[in-house]
């Protein structure tokens, strides 16, 4: 038996519509992946600081009275936040960066505007958690000054950046007690005198070290990414304030709550409802000595404040170059400079006048 050859043809067949359909969505997904190099902003968590937070071992007061002496808060004072995603070890991708050309809520920027070159994820996370941590403290001390408490206040080293003008002259735990032979006892007063004396100048620093004084020389550096002078290191500021009310927060950073934390902690102390069938809304820095800071992400605090149904916005008057063009319809702002100046505002409102608004920042 003998077996001859077949021939064979093999015919090629046009793909199907679904076919093509199916390859240009896998496609899409794989480019959407695509880390973008960029971080995306969008409004973030709200939380009321006059409400409670549910912790592991149960609810408890954002700002607990420790000692049984504080008031109720009725009311809704609003910490506002932003969401960032992205981050050194992965940027956006690009499925997360095209809604910002379209959602006038979010923004996107270059990975090294959020990220310095050699700062990880983990390190910015904890410098944000020694932020909040201190905008914490300060906001207690410039709450407690208001309420007419006398408050004496360290500024202590907190960490040392390796590389930086400060490594292996300043140590975490120094107390800086003068500058140039000037005291110094606020983050302000420090910034102010470094922006002075400016880079590549020595600078006599005034410390205590386990209790025994120093004078330490430090020449300050001019990074590139910053408009003042920097010796690299992450101050913070102490007091021995009264332990009669203690603030929980946890997963949230930085130092841009500072002003609603010093304004929830005079309401837990004070006799009276000052947000009562109010809701207000607010972000900006807190110095010891009752100045509102700038802060970042402005636009997306505000539309976080819009969602909520917020009745007032408080604002630093500082942020004023920031306002975004298209501030959310309704929402009644209020650029304030100092703690006493957002009290004011608050208690107005409260009887009903409208506090001066975005007209302030065309008069700075």
């Amino acid at each position: 038996m003998s077996l001859e050859p077949v021939d064979t043809q093999r015919t090629w067949r046009k793909p199907s519509g679904t076919t093509i359909a199916s390859i240009v969505i896998v496609l899409l997904v794989l480019v959407g992946f695509i880390p973008s190099g960029y971080v995306v902003e969008r409004p973030g968590p709200v939380v009321n600081v006059l409400s409670e937070i549910e912790l592991e071992d149960g609810p408890v007061d954002v700002i607990e009275s420790t000692d049984g002496s504080g008031y109720e808060t009725p009311g809704v004072l609003n910490l506002l936040t932003v969401s960032v995603l992205g981050t050194p070890e992965r940027s956006a991708s690009l499925f997360e960066v095209i809604p910002t050309f379209f959602d006038e809520t979010q923004d996107r920027k270059p990975l090294a505007e959020m990220y310095p070159e050699g700062i990880t994820g983990d390190e910015r996370k904890e410098l944000s958690a020694a932020m909040m941590e201190s905008s914490q403290s300060t906001a207690l001390i410039a709450a407690y000054a208001a309420l007419g408490e006398d408050i004496a206040i360290e500024l202590r080293v907190h960490e040392v950046v390796a590389g930086e003008a400060a490594d292996g002259v300043l140590q975490a735990g120094d107390v800086l007690v003068s500058a140039s032979g000037v005291p110094v006892t606020s983050l302000e007063e420090f910034r102010a005198l470094l922006t002075e004396r400016g880079a590549g100048t020595p600078l006599d620093i005034g410390i205590l070290r386990d209790g025994e004084a120093k004078t330490v020389s430090v020449t300050p550096k001019q990074p590139a990414d910053a408009e003042t002078p920097r010796i690299g290191v992450t101050l913070t500021q102490h007091a021995d304030i009264p332990d009669t009310v203690k603030i929980h927060l946890e997963d949230i950073g930085g130092p841009s709550a500072g002003l609603v934390f010093a304004l929830g902690v005079i309401d837990r102390l004070s006799e009276g409802d000052m947000f009562d069938g109010l809701k207000v809304s607010g972000t900006g820095t807190m110095s010891a000595q009752g100045k509102v800071g700038a802060i970042g992400g402005l636009k997306q605090k505000m539309w976080a404040a819009d969602r909520a149904g917020t009745d007032l916005f408080l604002m630093p008057i500082e942020n004023c170059a920031q306002v975004p063009e298209n501030v959310p319809a309704g929402l009644t702002v209020a650029p304030v400079a100092t703690l006493d100046e957002a009290i004011t505002v608050v208690k107005e409102y409260q009887n009903g006048t409208k506090p001066a608004g975005l007209e302030l920042c065309k008069a700075r």
